[in-house]
């Protein structure tokens, strides 16, 4: 793992610790921006569309507040 990134957030999730770095609300903000930018030059952006529905129903559990890796918990009650 080379990233900065992924070893600091998989530090934070292995810990349990969702002290908030970058939020859900800010993550989902900018995915909010990326996708109106991809539909306004009409690129194809599958992932970015799937991630934008994830964090939606991040902030829709009320996890708005807590760090991007609480995203996780919208798996919880997928069967």
């Amino acid at each position: 793992m080379s990233n900065d990134i992924i070893r600091i957030k998989s530090a934070k999730l292995l810990a349990g610790d969702t002290t908030t770095q970058a939020s859900i609300i800010n993550v989902l903000d900018n995915n909010r921006l990326i996708v109106e930018a991809a539909q306004k030059t009409q690129a194809h952006a599958p992932l970015i569309n799937a991630c934008l529905k994830l964090y939606e129903t991040a902030q829709q559990k009320g996890l708005g507040e807590f760090d991007m890796i609480s995203v996780i918990k919208s798996f919880e009650t997928i069967q």
